[in-house]
Formats: C-alpha cells, structure tokens, sequence
C-alpha cells in the first residue's frame, strides 16, 4: 500500500511539473479558434498573469506580473467554463492563456510602439553588413519575435542593409530598424550583426599660407623697394639715350 502511494506521489509530482514545460514549447494547449492580433496589457491590477491553460486554477508561468504597456500576440482564443475569453499568447518564451478582458486591442503601430518608450528608439543612419554563422537573419514585422517573421525578407550572409531606427525593448533588446528593401522590417541587433562604417570621410580644408601671402604683399608695398626700382628705371634710360648720342 505504501509502495502504491510513493508511486502516485511521484507519477502526481511529474504531471505537476511537465504542465509548465508544455506551456513553454507550446504542446497540449488547444484553441476554440486561431487568431492573428495584437493586445496591450490595461488591467486594473498594473498587469496580468500568464496561465498554462485558461483557467485561473491551473499552473502559473510568470513569476512577475506581465505589467501594464506590454503589447501581446494573440494567437488563439478560448472561453472557460463560465464563459470568459482566453487569449493564447508567448511572453519570455513560455506559451500560455491570458484573460482578454485585461487587454486592449491595438493595431500593429500601437503595439510597436508600445513596446518602448519615446526615449527607448532614436533615429540612426549607418549601413550594416549581416555576418551570421547561418546563411541568413530574420526580419520582423516588429521589433520582437512576438511581432512575426516577415516571409521572403530574410538577409543573406554578406548582405549590406541600411539601419534607419533603433529601439532598445522593455526587455532590454536591441533592435534595429532596416529600410531601402523590397520588404521593409526589424532585426535584432546582436553579435551575428557587424557593423560597418560606410560613410566617406570628409577631406580637410588646405589651409593657405597666410604667412606667404601677407609676405609677398607687405614686400611689394615697403616704398624704398618702390624708390629703389625707379632709380633703376632711371639709371637704363639715361644709359640708353647715352647710347644713341
């Protein structure tokens, strides 16, 4: 009877913690619909919480509130048993259920902007190289992976980009805005990203000798030079006329 129970103590203790780890990589959590939108988080309470399923009763994932201004990609909806909606969403890599009702919906712009402050993105103009170990990086809607891959706008390895925007994340990420492409987008500005001075370098002004030139002009105006050329002028015309005599 014992061995029994030291048996189900620890089959209860594995289920207990494999729900958060399914939360984390996605596995075991359905839908009633998938969706694509986004939420800022607008509670009452500062922030909301992250569950594995949509249910107050099931496991907690987020150890700190998801504070309010945090933007959020719903990726499904679902309503427990008394009726509330559930959005199903991936906040630090852990994917799990949070109530809609402590949302805002928002358009793509809002939620970017959302995700920093007006002293968090500064305008830049430099051009990058991509030099990823892979053969290319992925381009974001946003600047986050929450904001979905761009298809087809991946940079290639060796590829020159122009950076026209950086924004430092509430998660403390460095993004860089890429402009001057056929799909504009975000990329995370990392050790795969070098960065290259494309920029030429002005020439420096020659500066002119002021010395030679104040030189030469204060030479040509000391009037014994003057006297002394005139007295010479004078001199090779009397000898001149001597001549003809």
């Amino acid at each position: 009877m014992k061995g029994r129970s030291k048996i189900f103590c620890v089959a209860f203790l594995a289920l207990f913690w494999c729900i958060p780890v399914w939360a984390d990589v996605g596995f075991g959590q359905k839908t009633d619909y998938h969706t694509d939108y986004y939420m800022v988080v607008e509670s009452k309470s500062g922030g909301v919480h992250l569950y594995a399923d949509a249910d107050t009763s099931t496991a907690r994932l987020n150890q700190e509130l998801i504070l309010n201004g945090t933007s959020l990609h719903i990726r499904g909806e679902k309503k427990d048993g008394a009726g509330r909606a559930w959005g199903l969403t991936e906040y630090h890599g852990m994917n799990g259920f949070v109530q809609l009702d402590e949302l805002k919906p928002v358009t793509l712009t809002e939620a970017i902007q959302s995700e920093f402050s007006e002293e968090g993105i500064k305008d830049v103009d430099y051009e990058q190289v991509v030099s990823s170990e892979e053969e290319s990086v992925k381009v974001y809607r946003g600047p986050g992976k929450k904001f979905g891959e761009i298809s087809s706008a991946a940079i290639k390895k060796g590829e020159t980009v122009h950076i026209s925007k950086e924004v430092l994340t509430k998660d403390e990420e460095l993004w860089g805005k890429v402009t001057g492409r056929e799909k504009n987008g975000w990329i995370k500005m990392d050790k795969k990203i070098e960065t290259v001075d494309m920029s030429v370098p002005e020439e420096e002004p020659k500066e002119t000798s002021v010395e030679t030139v104040d030189g030469i002009s204060g030479l040509f105006m000391n009037p014994v030079l003057w006297i002394a050329a005139a007295g010479i002028f004078l001199v090779l015309v009397f000898l001149y006329f001597l001549k003809l005599k």
